[in-house]
């Protein structure tokens, strides 16, 4: 009997025209890189409390299914701009001024996100596993100096499995890998580079509500309906001075940016407007000391109205 191989598997995405109709049109559909793809769906085995006269148990019962999961993603300059519609909604598109060949991709959050449908096939056995109604709930980004791959990870939730013996299509298309690297990172903060930085990490929770289950005669969530987004992360930095610090003690609101650039492709995430945590640095050893510096991400008199705003740049026009 074959044995599914990893290196073999495939990851397929495509955007729903609603929660519960799983999108099947092979124009809608992309391939997409992959380090992990990690979404699954489980439903629970209930315990039950029967009695029967003797001290056999009874069949277990079937409780209520949940998709989740993460996937573990490449950071690359093009096929992203996917997951980032799929947190921040569709992005406002615009061709460069001075080439047409290059296109800014401005993602704002909305108050809604839209569904995908994500398959996980194994051509290699002819099993495809395909989730509906799925939404990014979390997105993760980590630089750091060192030789590490730069990656990032978005943790999804969904509405349905359904496990089928052909692909969704088969022949879907992958757009060219454009990898960017951590060297390419620059660390921002209030609009100048945080020289001193070597870890910037951020995590964006979109605070979805996966409780929306009906008594509608299915195992399934009805509904994935969005919350309040929250905004964090941590900057660690050589200790070279007390600004940080004194931001973080005087209640002082600054703004941090992530900047990922190789020649004219470019990745751009802005939070506007930070509070930083009050935190001293310590002292662990003889060598260099760090600080660890938290920081929440907020909405309150920026113009740009978005607690966050991701602009991406690269040679696709539209997503």
């Amino acid at each position: 009997m074959k044995q599914a191989k990893g290196m073999k598997s495939v990851t397929v995405l495509g955007f729903q025209d609603d929660m519960a109709t799983t999108q099947t049109a092979a124009a809608k559909l992309f391939k997409i890189p992959f380090n992990k793809n990690q979404l699954v769906s489980k439903q629970e085995l209930i315990t039950p409390a029967t009695i029967t006269g003797t001290r056999n148990p009874v069949a277990p019962g079937m409780g209520q299914i949940s998709v989740s999961g993460s996937l573990e993603l490449p950071l690359e300059a093009r096929s992203i701009g996917y997951i980032l519609k799929g947190f921040f909604g569709a992005p406002v598109s615009t061709v460069d001024g001075t080439d047409e060949t290059i296109y800014h991709h401005v993602f704002k959050l909305q108050d809604d996100q839209p569904p995908m449908t994500i398959e996980k096939g194994f051509p290699d056995i002819g099993q495809f596993f395909q989730y509906t109604g799925c939404k990014v709930n979390k997105l993760s980004f980590d630089a750091e100096v060192g030789n590490n791959e730069a990656t990032y990870t978005a943790d999804m939730v969904g509405k349905g499995e359904k496990l089928a013996t052909a692909s969704l299509n088969a022949a879907a298309a992958m757009l060219d890998i454009l990898r960017l690297n951590n060297f390419n990172a620059t660390v921002k903060q209030g609009g100048a580079v945080l020289g001193n930085c070597t870890k910037f990490t951020l995590n964006m929770d979109g605070g979805i509500d996966t409780d929306g289950y009906v008594l509608d005669g299915s195992a399934e969530v009805n509904d994935l309906p969005e919350g309040v987004v929250s905004v964090s992360g941590t900057a660690t930095t050589k200790f070279t001075d007390a600004a940080l610090f004194d931001l973080a003690v005087n209640g002082t609101a600054t703004s941090l940016e992530l900047l990922y650039a190789s020649g004219k492709f470019s990745l751009d995430i802005l939070i506007p407007e930070v509070q930083l945590q009050r935190q001293s640095p310590e002292i662990t050893g003889s060598k260099g000391i760090t600080a660890d510096v938290s920081y929440q991400g907020f909405h309150n008199t920026d113009a740009q109205n978005s607690a966050v705003i991701v602009t991406l740049t690269n040679d696709v026009m539209a997503y």
